[in-house]
């Protein structure tokens, strides 16, 4: 443990104070007036106060410790506290002679809230902010001024200590920080619940044997008397028990967030797995695995059909006889002949299709998965089977369709890269890079009675990552996505591709911008090499309550008009963008903002692309100046989103002379219909888990 120069001299000081206090003590012991009792109450004070700022202080340097660890710190410290303090026992209130005992106790009970102080704090500041690291500096100071006004003789109303221990206690609330909670699973939740109740009764009893004590600075019968003991004490208990409360609250969705975070982690492990440069029957193979695994499927098959032998095809808990059974039954090879219109064939009843189900043969409902490449060639075919009807729900259907989406994006990746082995290199990346970019592109965007969406994206002849998607949440709440990965070439534009079922899947739970960006930042660290970053903008609209929440990671700033004052200005916003801070310091560089919507509104989304499009003559840029100018005049001029979006493409391509040195995304999103008699039907019918 290394700590500065200055901060290690806190624990001697503090040792020699309270020896200094406690010897005084023994000596004069406690006058029934008072006179002279800081003598020995201002060394203790001091003591306090050296202690408090140690621990504080090894807390901030050294390393979090594992949270199992942590709260079996503090049981250990409470019990070897309570239990020297009950053998040796505490004087009475009116005692005025102490033994060496009872100072080592009044020693060791110190020691113990400062360090049970430092432990919290650790818990309270996951994810901190700048925000909470002033809100518990000013904790502190509260706390030793409190030290302080335990000394007796000092002349103040009891006022000022009441003033001292209520603003104490105000500061106290904003430091409930409870964000660690959300990261234990379940069985770690039962394991803190029943470590912090331990706790809190040995906390009880250890305050409990100090209450009616014969000293003023730990007894807790009269608090002006102990304003310190009481600030800390209070945080102590009352940051326990509401732990304590917010654990088992969240038991009942512990599950949940359990299995939300299994399918980021495939995600992310397939979205990996997919970058390798692996053949195209080990992207199938793992794409069967994952499928099979997280669907929970009883049975499962995977059919080769692009593979040159006859018949190659990987089982799983499924006989041969039963296979030959299900495959004269249903009328699979019609089902699968050509790409479904959703990706995918759900079957919700087998028995509608003729399948008798029994023991034997506990087949009630399928998912079928078709492979099809670019060239609509069928790849294989996965069966996913469940023993009971209507076995696939619809968040889970969309999950394997994404599996599959990120597979077909693969083996184009693959199946393109080995076309072009026989080019040169330069003219290689430029054609991977543009298949897979284009694939990145959402053909077409969700129905929204809402808005309007018009896009433009145009790569260049040095492709990079550029990419943008929405994802209608539900009939009022559209999600929207749109950032560029650095770098140019195919590596670029792989490394979005690998992104885009991330994005997806945070972008269909609804998260907060913040949120959205903090676990995207993660995902990023996880996945991307160390000197590759993506700026993003992520825009949560809800037309219900007629706002936009969003938050930028270092991406080209929103473009927004006011229909009612017919003016466009930038949303700036701050932020950093993904993958330049790899760990919980991100969170301190996000910040999300709200804007009020209004019909007939426009926002222009962009990639830099754009404002950096070159006029040849001079060399100039296109500029944030033009593109607002343009805009402007556009959304005055044109009532459709496609026209606004032509408008600015044209101007853009006269700048430049079609030329375009990088490539290009535009959204532009027009507002048609905000209207507030929309709030009532939507807290009628919204899910609250979905209000809050």
């Amino acid at each position: 443990m290394r700590i500065g120069s200055y901060h290690s001299l806190l624990l001697p000081i503090g040792i020699i104070s309270f020896s200094i206090g406690a010897w005084l003590l023994l000596v004069r012991g406690i006058s029934a007036d008072g006179i002279g009792d800081w003598l020995w109450a201002l060394p203790i004070a001091i003591s306090k106060i050296c202690h408090l700022l140690y621990f504080d202080r090894v807390a901030a340097v050294s390393p979090v410790p594992h949270r199992e660890r942590l709260i079996s710190r503090l049981l250990i410290s409470g019990i070897i506290t309570f239990l020297f303090t009950l053998a040796v026992g505490m004087p009475g209130q009116f005692a005025t002679s102490f033994h060496i005992g009872h100072l080592i106790a009044v020693y060791l009970q110190i020691c113990f809230l400062a360090y049970a102080l430092s432990l919290l704090k650790q818990l309270v500041f996951i994810r901190k902010t700048a925000y909470s690291i002033q809100l518990w500096q000013v904790f502190l100071i509260f706390v030793g001024l409190g030290a302080l006004l335990d000394i007796r003789e000092i002349p103040l109303p009891g006022l000022f200590c009441s003033a001292t221990l209520l603003a104490g206690g105000i500061v106290v609330l904003p430091n409930m920080r409870l964000k660690w909670v959300a990261d234990l699973t379940i069985k770690q939740k039962w394991l803190w619940v029943f470590s912090i109740f331990s706790f809190l009764c040995i906390l009880g009893a250890l305050l409990s044997l100090s209450f009616n004590s014969g000293f003023p600075f730990v007894s807790y019968s009269k608090p002006l008397l102990n304003v310190h003991g009481v600030l800390v004490g209070g945080f102590i208990t009352l940051y326990s028990f509401v732990a304590l409360l917010a654990l088992a609250f969240s038991m009942p969705i512990s599950s949940v967030l359990e299995e939300q975070r299994a399918e980021i982690r495939s995600f992310q492990e397939i979205s990996k797995a997919f970058s390798q440069p692996t053949k195209e029957d080990e992207v199938l193979d793992r794409l069967f695995e994952v499928c099979f695994k997280n669907s929970q499927s009883s049975s499962a098959w995977l059919h080769k059909t692009s593979s040159r032998e006859k018949e190659n095809i990987i089982f799983k808990n499924l006989s041969t006889e039963h296979f030959s059974y299900l495959r004269d039954i249903l009328p699979l090879n019609e089902l699968t002949a050509s790409p479904p219109p959703e990706g995918y064939v759900y079957l919700q009843d087998l028995r509608h299709s003729g399948v008798e189900s029994s023991e034997e043969r506990p087949y009630r409902s399928m998912l079928i998965l078709p492979i099809f490449d670019n060239s609509q060639q069928q790849q294989a075919v996965i069966y996913l089977i469940k023993s009971f009807e209507q076995g696939y729900p619809s968040e889970q259907i969309q999950l394997m369709n994404s599996y599959r989406e990120q597979a077909v994006i693969a083996i184009e990746n693959k199946q393109l890269l080995n076309r072009s082995i026989q080019d040169a290199r330069f003219k290689e990346e430029i054609e991977i890079a543009n298949k897979v970019q284009s694939e990145l592109m959402p053909s077409e965007f969700p129905a929204s009675n809402y808005c309007q969406i018009a896009s433009y994206y145009q790569t260049a002849k040095e492709v990079g990552g550029d990419y943008y998607d929405c994802s209608l949440i539900d009939d009022y709440r559209l999600a929207v996505v749109i950032g560029d990965v650095s770098g140019k070439g195919a590596s670029a534009a792989f490394h979005m591709a690998q992104m885009k079922g991330i994005f997806q899947a945070y972008m269909v739970m609804c998260l907060p911008p913040e949120n959205f960006m903090i676990m995207a930042n993660e995902a990023v660290g996880r996945c991307l090499e160390k000197n590759r970053f993506i700026t993003l903008n992520y825009l949560l609209f809800d037309f219900a309550f007629g706002t936009l929440t969003f938050s930028r990671g270092g991406h080209c700033p929103i473009l927004y008009f006011n229909a009612e004052e017919e003016v466009s200005f930038y949303l700036e916003g701050e932020g950093l963008g993904l993958g330049i801070i790899r760990d919980n310091a991100y969170s301190n560089f996000v910040k999300a903002q709200t804007h009020e919507l209004a019909t007939n509104d426009v926002l222009c989304l962009y990639t830099d692309g754009l404002v950096e499009g070159r006029r040849q003559t001079d060399g100039a840029d296109y500029g944030y100046d033009r593109l607002k100018r343009v805009f402007q005049k556009a959304c005055l001029k044109y009532e459709q989103a496609q026209d606004i979006k032509n408008a600015i493409v044209d101007d853009l391509n006269t700048f430049t002379n079609g030329e375009h040195y990088d490539d290009t995304a535009l959204l532009v999103i027009k507002l048609t219909n905000i209207r507030d008699s929309h709030k009532n039907d939507v807290l009628s019918g919204r899910d609250l888990d979905h209000l809050f």
